[in-house]
């Protein structure tokens, strides 16, 4: 937990010092569709699934004040692996649904952000043959990036965040993840 205090200490320092009024105001909702590589800090999940490990997202901001943005961030991730010791096919599965706040932190074309939140994060482990796992836990999030405002309505987004989630079995599913996508902001 120290790592979320001193992220959420970083936000608020920053938000005092650097608030600063956007040039595109007139637009209050954006829609994002992105593709990126989702980390996995587990050792035990990185010697079953090795490999990329692609995910596809769906993320909806709500502008509110003058620098902020209220978000929804779904996305999608898919790998497949073998067991260590049978050699069998294993499938991993986890599709979020986040929830968190963004710091707009410039007013010209490119903008960097920082946020954070919480998600409700669904997750299956599937093994023919073995015993499957299927859970869903709560899980917290801070991220930064960068949006490139191409127009008043389209923009390109680079973000890394970071993923706190542990697994029932005390596995951490958490780690970095790195996602660039496309925008259009209404």
């Amino acid at each position: 937990m120290k790592k979320l205090d001193i992220l959420i200490l970083i936000v608020f320092t920053l938000s005092t010092f650097l608030i600063s009024e956007t040039t595109h105001d007139n637009k209050k909702f954006s829609i994002e569709l992105g593709a990126g590589v989702r980390g996995i800090a587990s050792e035990r999940f990185s010697s079953v699934y090795s490999g990329t490990s692609i995910c596809y997202s769906f993320d909806i901001a709500f502008k509110i004040m003058k620098s902020g943005e209220i978000f929804l961030h779904s996305d999608y991730l898919s790998i497949e692996g073998e067991t260590s010791y049978t050699k069998e096919k294993t499938t991993f599965k986890m599709t979020p649904a986040e929830l968190g706040f963004r710091l707009l932190l410039g007013k010209k074309s490119f903008v960097p952000y920082i946020g954070l939140g919480g998600g409700f994060y669904s997750y299956e482990d599937v093994h023919p043959g073995l015993t499957s796992l299927s859970e869903s836990k709560m899980g917290f999030f801070g991220e930064g990036g960068l949006k490139f405002f191409v127009s008043q309505s389209l923009l390109l987004d680079l973000k890394v965040k970071y993923i706190m989630l542990k697994s029932e079995k005390d596995v951490d599913l958490g780690g970095l993840t790195y996602i660039g996508g496309i925008g259009f902001r209404f």
